[in-house]
């Protein structure tokens, strides 16, 4: 229903963060990495996708992360978004839909 917003997203993190969507994807604990999926993962579900449908839009682009992964990436962001103004910006800019 709302894949082309997590397309959408998914590009604007892939050229922020200089990676490839297959980065994003990947299995990996690579710092830059898990900060761009948690990204997405944040600003997705700011958008009013359901923790569901993100994990199914990231399931088809081969990510296996768990739920508990993903409501953690979520926490922390929030928490990064409430006390760093900087990163609340840079929030704000890849949440833009062309």
């Amino acid at each position: 229903m709302k894949q082309h917003i997590f397309n959408q997203f998914l590009i604007n993190v892939c050229k922020h963060s200089g990676l490839s969507k297959k980065d994003i994807f990947k299995s990996t604990k690579s710092r830059d990495v898990v900060f761009a999926r948690q990204t997405l993962i944040y600003i997705c579900v700011k958008r009013k996708m359901s923790m569901a449908m993100v994990k199914k839009y990231m399931e088809k682009n081969g990510s296996t992360l768990p739920r508990s992964s993903m409501d953690y990436a979520y926490k922390i962001m929030d928490e990064l978004a409430s006390s760093d103004p900087d990163y609340k910006e840079i929030l704000k800019k890849l949440s833009i839909i062309d």
